[in-house]
Formats: C-alpha cells, sequence, structure tokens
C-alpha cells in the first residue's frame, strides 16, 4: 500500500499475513476451539463486522486494482466452500478477490472478503497451497481479529466501547484516520499483537485444509518459496547460540504441524483432482478486465464518459462543491474539478500538499 497515514490505518485492520508461525494439532480429527475473543475486546457484533468490511473494502481500490470477476475469483469460491464446511458457521459470508500488487501477497478484511494477489498465484504450484492460503485467511475471519483490532484502536485512540449502523461506523472509521496521532503507540500495539493472535486462526486454518482433503504440508511447501528460506530450519548449534532466522523457525513450527497432525485426519482424505488449477492459474495472467466486468451498481440513471477522460485511473476522495454545481475529486497530488449540469471535465489542480 502507498506509504501514507491513512493507508497505515487501513492496513493494521486487512493486511493479514497468510503465514503461520506456531500450528498446534489435535490428538483427534476434531475442530480445534475456535476462543474469538476475550470479554469486551470485541464491540461488533457479526452485522456490524459485515457493515466494518463494506467500509474498509470501498477503500481499497483507491490503493490498488481489484476484481471479483468470476472467471478469476470463481475457483477460489470452489475451495473456499469446500473449507468452510469445516469452520464454524457463522452469519459471515465468504467473498473472493483478485488484487494487482507487485507482491505475494493475501489478506483478509472483517466481514468475510478475502484478497489474493495475482503475484502470490504465480508462487503457487498446485491447489493445495491455494487452499492453504484461503484457509489462513479463513481463519483470521472466523476468530474476528480485525474488529478486535479496531475495538481496541476506538478505545484507546477515541474513548468509544460502542458502534451501531454502518453510517455510524463509517463516521468512527473515518474519525480513526483522522486523529491517529492522538496515540500512535496504540497502532503500535496492535501491530505487535498482529502475531500473538494468530495462533487460533491458524489452528483453524491448518484443521480446514486437512479436513477438507487438502495436505498439511502445502502451509510449509508455501511459506518456504514466498520466505526464501530454501528448506532451512536452523541446527543445534543456532538454537543453543540463539541463532536461528525468525523465518527458519517458522518453517520448523510448520513442518512439525504438519507431520504431527492426526492419522484420522490424514485418512480421510478423498483422491484430489487439480485439473483446473492450471487454466486457472492462465486465466489470473491474461486478466485484464479490472475495470467494467465485476461493475455493480444500483440504481443508476445515467452513465456519461468524461471527455477527455480523467488522468488517473482511481479517485480517492469525490465531493460535492458547497452549491451542489460542480464535483470535486482528488487523487495522490491532483484536484479535478467538474460541473454537474452537464457532468464534464473542468479544469484541474496540481495541489501536493492538498
Amino acid at each position: 500500500m502507498v506509504n501514507t497515514a491513512r493507508s497505515w490505518v487501513l492496513s493494521l485492520l486487512v493486511v493479514m499475513p497468510w503465514f503461520v508461525c506456531a500450528l498446534k494439532a489435535e490428538e483427534s480429527c476434531q475442530p480445534p476451539p475456535i476462543v474469538t475473543a476475550t470479554p469486551g475486546s470485541n464491540i461488533f457484533t457479526e452485522q456490524q463486522e459485515i457493515d466494518l468490511g463494506e467500509v474498509l473494502a470501498d477503500r481499497l481500490p483507491r490503493y490498488f486494482r481489484v476484481t471479483d470477476d468470476t472467471a478469476v475469483t470463481g475457483y477460489l469460491a470452489r475451495i473456499g466452500e469446500r473449507l468452510a464446511k469445516h469452520l464454524p458457521k457463522a452469519q459471515l459470508r465468504f467473498r473472493y478477490f483478485l488484487v494487482d500488487l507487485p507482491g505475494p501477497d493475501a489478506f483478509s478484511i472483517p466481514g468475510g472478503r478475502i484478497y489474493i494477489s495475482r503475484r502470490m498465484v504465480s508462487f503457487i504450484h498446485n491447489e493445495d497451497e491455494m487452499a492453504s492460503i484461503v484457509a489462513h485467511e479463513m481463519g483470521h475471519i472466523v476468530t474476528h481479529q480485525g474488529a478486535i483490532d479496531m475495538t481496541a484502536l476506538l478505545r484507546e485512540v477515541l474513548m468509544i466501547t460502542a458502534v451501531s449502523d454502518r453510517q455510524d461506523i463509517l463516521k468512527k472509521y473515518d474519525a480513526i484516520e483522522e486523529n491517529w496521532r492522538r496515540n500512535p503507540e496504540a497502532f503500535r500495539r496492535v501491530a505487535r499483537r498482529g502475531l500473538e493472535n494468530q495462533l487460533i486462526a491458524d489452528q483453524a486454518g491448518l484443521y480446514a485444509v486437512t479436513a477438507a482433503g487438502y495436505s498439511p504440508q502445502s502451509f510449509a511447501d508455501v511459506f518456504d518459496r514466498t520466505a526464501g528460506t530454501g528448506g532451512k530450519t536452523g541446527n543445534w548449534l543456532s538454537y543453543f547460540l540463539r541463532t536461528t532466522k525468525p523465518d527458519q523457525l517458522c518453517l520448523r513450527e510448520m513442518l512439525k504441524s504438519a507431520q504431527n497432525m492426526p492419522q484420522a485426519c490424514v485418512e480421510q482424505r478423498p483422491l484430489l483432482v487439480n485439473d483446473d488449477f492450471q487454466p486457472w492459474r492462465e486465466a489470473v495472467y491474461a486478466f485484464s478486465g479490472w475495470s467494467g466486468k465485476s461493475e455493480n451498481l444500483h440504481g443508476v440513471l445515467a452513465k456519461v464518459k468524461l471527455d477527455p477522460v480523467l488522468h488517473s485511473p482511481t479517485i480517492q476522495d469525490l465531493k460535492f462543491s458547497p452549491d451542489g454545481k460542480h464535483l470535486i475529486a482528488r487523487q495522490a497530488d491532483t484536484i479535478y474539478v467538474l460541473t454537474r449540469e452537464p457532468f464534464a471535465y473542468s479544469f484541474q489542480i496540481h495541489a501536493p500538499d492538498a
């Protein structure tokens, strides 16, 4: 994401690393307990969590291109449907998106949205590995980590302990973005707590992957490739001297957890057929419909193409002028002024400090 205060606030709530560091296997093939929160640590109901996710989702296209075109997300949805059978039932609805990012990333936001970068797809070798990433993000969602983090920020930055409808959540999220300087240490605490809070989510993900018939080894395989650990997990001397690198320790724990999965789970695995994987990956590589194909608008009276078109593909803010006769749009360091009747481009202002 871009390096701005607002994107930093957003990133704390949406960017959840897909990899894991300390999974624990159950003795029998039973789902791990989903301990979602300590009392008072999550003020959001499931419906309010969905509302929070919609607020965050509206902002993501400001920073990178996003699509939910079924040509590239339908495959993810099929994997997700298979995994969801082994996760707690909830009002939350899983949805899947492809994002155009330079690195191999995956993240989720409250309410059920899961985002996979196109670059991540290039790192994946088979459906098992894709399932491990999707399951990890599902684990974050069903354990409500994003809502818990937002609860902490609202309480520590704004002294707010309750939310109501979507408009109220939007208002309070905007206040968090505008007032983060009041208590920057609160954001640091949320960031530091991220890895600590992932254990239960990762246990849920590993269980879902294995119970759905995918290989638990896939977690370690993808992490090893994206982290560049080269299969190295340290040795007795590096453990003794405490010089083993963190990523190597992560890989060591992941391999141990995969090997210790109960035989009862492994024996349930059905025969997997991954014939769809390669065609899907090729479709992702070739995808170019970032705008238009996934458009989902309601109540539209008319669509007008600007001439000339705006120079920037994404707009961060769009507001009416006080008299209602003009629209003011901002993207990065440029402000565009458009007339309302007729809807047309008027002029632009270079304003880097706006």
